[in-house]
């Protein structure tokens, strides 16, 4: 009979938090119309990109300050509350510092649109804004770190031995990660994809005193 305790204690170091956070309002009128008007689409008519067969399958807005506009503040406001919240009491960041967004820009995809995974350089924690989605879409995550050099068969994925995970893209909901976190739209399956990204910066004090790290930074205009 086995000497190991088949019921350990196990704990997880060094996790990275996802969150999701859930827009409580359908968006109204005039923030629809924006969005359209920004991506000179319909987002919620059909045949947005020509022949689902056609290479033209993924659009995005010019504008890469959207969330500056007035029509879009309620999302906005929305956005702002969520980073603080992620910073400050998910990851216990001090109120010396404070977060806000730099850019932000609207994607829009359709039958074989796709995404490459990428990070989010000069950002500390990026986000993404379901406007429009089916039951079927998806973001999709990857291990940041390049020490995995074996993969191995297994009864079951989770947290512990995946080095991929996906999680589903919901309309109306905000999802919100640090920026270097890897992270890929997988082949879309639905009409209309449409989502609002953006990155963050921080500006004020970060450091600690007694380290001799400290750094003070103001805030940067953008635009």
């Amino acid at each position: 009979m086995s000497s190991v305790n088949q019921s350990p204690e196990i704990g997880g170091l060094f996790p990275i938090p996802v969150a999701r956070y859930n827009y409580l309002d359908e968006l109204n009128s005039t923030e629809v119309e924006c969005i359209n008007k920004e991506l000179d689409i319909d987002i919620d008519g059909s045949n947005n990109f020509g022949d689902k067969d056609s290479d033209y399958r993924d659009i995005g807005s010019t504008n890469n300050y959207i969330l500056e506009k007035p029509e879009l503040q309620n999302i906005k406001e929305f956005c702002v509350d969520a980073v603080h919240h992620f910073a400050y009491s998910v990851l216990s960041i001090t109120s010396k510092t404070e977060f806000y967004i730099t850019q932000s820009w609207l994607n829009a995809a359709t039958f074989g649109g796709e995404s490459k995974t990428h990070t989010h350089p000069n950002s500390i924690f990026s986000g993404v804004f379901y406007v429009r989605t089916s039951d079927e879409d998806k973001i999709l995550f990857s291990h940041p770190s390049a020490q995995i050099s074996h993969t191995f068969d297994y009864e079951e994925f989770q947290p512990f031995n995946s080095i991929s995970w996906w999680m589903p893209a919901t309309q109306g909901s905000l999802l919100l990660f640090p920026s270097y976190l890897p992270h890929a739209v997988p082949e879309i399956l639905s009409e209309n994809r449409v989502s609002l990204a953006f990155n963050t910066f921080w500006h004020g004090e970060v450091g600690r005193s007694n380290f001799r790290e400290i750094l003070h930074l103001p805030k940067v205009r953008q635009f």
